[in-house]
């Protein structure tokens, strides 16, 4: 159950959550996994790196079983926030969590849980992920380009770091991608989605950036602005 709290897209997690009705999903689960979503948005984290410590140590199978029922239900109501920007905001934070608890595991928790996304070879301290996979789910960062790693036969080399990279982007693109139909789904759903959505909207932002200087534009806009503006002018 631990496992399933922290990696809650592995099958292990989704046979757990296999018998929930989600249409009777209590007003409770639904407010945790609002302030799941809010504490994401705001601090940058789904679960603030200390809670590890707390999951390992919690002997609450009713508060490991809500965090993980939690999960795909905060999963449903990002999506019906229908705004882009929150959307990958809160995945780019649970897929950051997951990377961080996967570098505290074992190398076999890693294979364990890699897996079951793709088709993956050991080879001796490291692993040979096919290319097409890999690059679907491609981390940040100069290390991790096709220029700086080594290939063979259509798989690339990784460390444990670069896997659980990999595994984080994965679940990143798995949050992104949801897509949830609102006329299907209970109201309170639809409810704690829009007060989200209310709660992150962003503003307009008007400024007074005080008048343009056109003449300080490039030669090529200057005879833009100028076309537009007077035809028969031309700006210097």
């Amino acid at each position: 159950l631990k496992f399933c709290v922290k990696y809650p897209f592995t099958e292990e997690a989704k046979k757990f959550v296999e018998g929930v009705d989600f249409s009777k999903i209590s007003d409770d689960i639904l407010a945790g996994a609002a302030q799941r979503i809010e504490k994401a948005l705001e601090d940058g984290t789904s679960l603030q790196k200390d809670k590890i410590r707390e999951i390992e140590s919690s002997r609450k199978e009713d508060y490991l079983k809500e965090n993980l029922i939690s999960y795909p239900v905060s999963k449903i109501l990002i999506s019906l926030c229908d705004d882009t920007l929150l959307k990958r905001k809160y995945a780019s934070s649970v897929s950051k969590n997951v990377s961080y608890f996967l570098q505290l595991e074992k190398d076999e928790t890693v294979l364990r849980v890699a897996k079951q996304l793709f088709p993956l070879e050991v080879d001796g301290n490291r692993y040979r992920i096919p290319l097409n996979d890999y690059l679907s789910y491609l981390p940040e960062g100069q290390e991790f380009r096709l220029i700086n790693v080594e290939m063979d036969n259509g798989k690339v080399f990784v460390d444990k770091h670069a896997l659980s990279r990999v595994i984080s982007n994965y679940v990143y693109e798995s949050i992104v991608r949801t897509k949830v139909d609102r006329t299907k789904l209970p109201k309170m759903f639809i409810y704690f989605a829009d007060e989200l959505a209310k709660k992150y909207k962003r503003a307009d932002v008007q400024m007074d950036l005080g008048p343009v200087d056109i003449g300080s534009f490039p030669p090529c806009m200057r005879k833009i602005c100028s076309d537009l503006l007077n035809p028969d002018v031309e700006v210097s």
